[in-house]
């Protein structure tokens, strides 16, 4: 291999890395407003049903605020993924 095609090779790589956290960024937001969408359709807020379910089974976050809490589910949904986003509450 030349150091040319080592070179082509490494671009394309780093470009594909690129494309795929696009990707990935596109889908999440996706992923919310489809989320969201259900979760009006059907008549409820999954923040603040999701934000309940977590205050009855972790009585540690009765004492935090609201907005605290929902930094905290925004955080986790970021780096987990939607997929970890309210199990039983909606989409």
């Amino acid at each position: 291999m030349s150091i040319e095609s080592d070179m082509r090779a490494r671009d394309a790589a780093y470009e594909s890395q690129y494309f795929h956290e696009q990707d990935v960024r596109a889908i999440k937001a996706l992923s919310r407003k489809v989320r969201d969408a259900h979760a009006r359709q059907e008549g409820y807020c999954a923040d603040s049903e999701e934000i309940a379910e977590l205050r009855k089974r972790v009585p540690e976050t009765t004492t935090f605020s609201d907005d605290a809490i929902e930094r905290l589910m925004t955080w986790k949904h970021d780096v987990l993924g939607n997929s970890a986003r309210g199990g039983t509450v909606g989409a």
